[in-house]
């Protein structure tokens, strides 16, 4: 298994968390569950073949847990974009992506199926990721400028979790209405999902790292009102159990290992 990645140089540093190459083992067939993260990506298969992705295309915002088969994704780049990043990228707006995955020639046409034969050609691993990102910074379809109401409620969401939604709403000076659809469009989810999403993503961290945690100091150290609603919380966005996921977590904080 080989896994590089690579930051991307400003303005785009400000959308993209970062370009990535993987490369997997064929030999061990196994199935994931992949935790949602609330963020978009674009994944390029670079097997020849074209056996898994259609070739090239563009996942999510999943606010639900999907299952992969890994071996089909042997060798595989992608653009795992900030939650609030995709929007100059894209004409649908957010919201019309939401849990679901489209082939990429479907939005950006040709120029799709034109980065990934260059891809191909090139074999100079840095070379792809500079590739990856010249192409994104001329397919920008809106300015690489976020709406200042959603830039500053992502602020508030991320670093003051006792803002509540309709506070932070009522600084933006947007109705609840404008807002929702600002955010949304932008985003892909409701401020309702995202801030849950968060919470959910705050505590699988803090599980991942110490499966010793008491559940229920757990819980009310994330926000939850008790243990029953984070554990319901948890099953909802993960499918599983907090006991089941630690069972099952393997080397990264969003795959599960599922059993054969």
């Amino acid at each position: 298994m080989y896994f590089r990645t690579y930051k991307t140089a400003h303005p785009l540093s400000d959308f993209v968390e970062g370009i990535w190459y993987f490369e997997g083992d064929e030999t061990s067939p196994r199935k994931e569950r992949i935790l949602p993260d609330g963020r978009m990506q674009i994944l390029i298969d670079l097997r020849e073949d074209r056996r898994c992705l259609e070739g090239i295309g563009l996942t999510g915002p999943y606010s639900e847990s999907f299952i992969i088969d890994s071996p089909s994704q042997a060798q595989i780049m992608g653009v795992s974009f900030k939650a609030e990043g995709t929007f100059p990228f894209f004409k649908p707006p957010a919201n019309e992506l939401t849990n679901v995955y489209v082939p990429l020639d479907l939005l950006w046409h040709a120029a799709a199926d034109e980065l990934r034969e260059r891809l191909l050609a090139e074999h100079s691993l840095l070379n792809r990721f500079l590739l990856i990102e010249n192409y994104l910074l001329h397919r920008a379809v809106r300015p690489l400028t976020p709406h200042p109401a959603v830039a500053f409620a992502f602020r508030e969401f991320s670093h003051s979790p006792r803002s509540t939604i309709g506070a932070v709403i009522d600084r933006t000076g947007f109705s609840n209405r404008r807002f929702i659809q600002l955010f949304s469009m932008e985003v892909g989810l409701t401020p309702k999902i995202f801030c849950r999403l968060l919470r959910f993503r705050k505590a699988l961290r803090r599980l991942y790292q110490d499966d010793k945690l008491d559940l229920a100091d757990l819980a009310l150290g994330c926000g939850y009102y008790d243990q029953a609603h984070f554990s319901n919380d948890f099953k909802t966005f993960s499918g599983y159990s907090p006991t089941t996921y630690l069972s099952h977590r393997g080397p990264y904080l969003n795959h599960l290992t599922l059993p054969e």
